[in-house]
């Protein structure tokens, strides 16, 4: 019988590089936990925009999980469209809200990124990275 915490099938995520970008230090904790203990992904972990660019550095992550409300009208869109752009790519990316938002939703779909509502399902975290990283 599978285990309750049984991967989904698909593409492994096992060694790709997620950089999360969350101001909340206990839904950072849920991050790792998910991503690297799950799914046996490589996490980096940032509290907002600008220290993501210095963790990102030149390496691109494989993907880029945003929340949307950071610290200091800092937001999760900003933070993908500043790493993009230090990238020179389009890092996939997945964008986190606590609130429906039409606003947010219309901006994170001008960028292709997919969002996600709170309280996150670790299935669907991982079904979307899947998507993006396929």
């Amino acid at each position: 019988s599978p285990r309750p915490d049984a991967v989904l099938p698909g593409p492994s995520l096992r060694g790709r590089v997620a950089l999360v970008i969350e101001n909340d230090d206990a839904m950072r904790l849920a991050y790792q936990l998910m991503l690297r203990d799950r799914l046996g992904m490589v996490v980096r972990v940032s509290g907002g925009t600008a220290e993501a660019l210095a963790v990102m550095g030149d390496e691109p992550p494989d993907a880029v999980i945003a929340d949307y409300n950071l610290d200091n009208d800092d937001t999760g869109l900003q933070a993908i469209r500043a790493l993009r752009a230090a990238a020179g790519q389009a890092v996939p990316a997945i964008l986190v809200s606590a609130r429906r938002d039409p606003e947010i939703s219309r901006a994170s779909l001008e960028l292709g990124v997919p969002m996600l509502e709170k309280p996150i399902r670790p299935e669907e975290l991982q079904s979307v990275l899947q998507r993006i990283l396929a």
